[in-house]
């Protein structure tokens, strides 16, 4: 039994040595020899992997030949790359086929197992057609325009990045200008209420003043009235005269009284807020509102709201 192995061992060897090795079984650990080439496969295979090909829709019409008919430049490895792209499933495997039916490249293991029923192109017939046809034309004339295109509006971009940085700093200046208007305008609206405040107080005052010298007045005719009605027994009749027109008198001291008294009674200053002005202090959007101006490309558009008291 130890013999027969050793002998297993020493043919594997060779076969493998010398290139004659199965390629399809060989991807599944196994040493079968090959007596037959693929010349579309490009791959040693062995009796039953020939079989198998003819099986296949998409290997049936492959030119087989015998192992010592293959191209001398074979004879050493029986591997030979068309692309050096290999297939993602089978890492040792060079891309050999096109897959129409999944758009993917596969290899002749990928052909024979999984895509048995596609719609399958050798890559060298279809990159020849390829090549010859007007697609490989029509794919650069495009690859050329798209980056022409890019070009230019990487141009354009670098001027929007200008117009951009322009229509910012416009728009900050326009917002710093309605801001010094609208301060202004409050700051003389404020001395306007203060001096309106100032002119109430002074005519008050005024007011105050002139009650305070009637009320002086007053007081210097009752104090007159006050000796003339004081009781003299020798002076009897001068008293009673003077009483007659102390009494008449005193009805003009008590309208001028009442005068007075009306020009004491002081309302309140008060202010009172303007409503418009307060809609905007309780608005989001008071001094104004930043947004891109509708229609362009470009520029910055600032809306302003005015609503303030007159």
């Amino acid at each position: 039994m130890e013999a027969y192995n050793s002998t297993q061992e020493n043919a594997d060897e060779e076969l493998h040595d010398h290139g004659n090795v199965c390629q399809p079984c060989k991807f599944e650990g196994k040493l079968l020899e090959a007596n037959k080439y693929c010349c579309d496969c490009e791959e040693l295979l062995c009796t039953s992997c020939v079989a198998v090909h003819g099986k296949f829709k998409a290997t049936r019409h492959h030119q087989i030949v015998d192992r010592n008919n293959r191209g001398p430049e074979n004879h050493d490895t029986g591997d030979v790359n068309l692309v050096s792209e290999m297939c993602t499933d089978h890492p040792s495997e060079s891309i050999k086929y096109e897959c129409v039916s999944h758009k993917s490249f596969i290899c002749g293991h990928c052909a024979v197992r999984e895509h048995r029923a596609c719609n399958v192109n050798i890559i060298s017939e279809a990159a020849k057609e390829f090549i010859e046809g007007p697609e490989l034309k029509q794919l650069n004339d495009t690859l050329n325009s798209l980056s022409l295109e890019c070009d230019q509006r990487k141009y354009h971009s670098e001027e929007n990045v200008k117009v951009l940085e322009s229509s910012c700093d416009l728009a900050c200046h326009e917002i710093d200008k309605f801001f010094e208007e609208v301060s202004a305008y409050f700051i003389e609206r404020r001395e306007k209420l203060k001096l309106k405040v100032a002119e109430l107080k002074e005519r008050c005052q005024n007011d105050l003043i002139l009650a305070e010298c009637e009320y002086s007045s007053i007081q210097k005719v009752i104090k007159s009235l006050q000796q003339k009605c004081t009781f003299d027994k020798d002076k009897s009749i001068q008293l009673f005269i003077n009483a007659s027109q102390a009494k008449l008198k005193l009805i003009e001291l008590k309208e001028r009284v009442t005068a007075a008294e009306k020009q004491t009674q002081i309302d309140e200053v008060l202010f009172n807020k303007d409503h418009s002005t307060e809609t905007v202090l309780k608005s989001a959007n008071g001094l104004g509102s930043v947004c891109y101006k509708s229609g362009t490309e470009h520029a910055l558009y600032i809306y302003i709201l005015t609503a303030y008291s007159c």
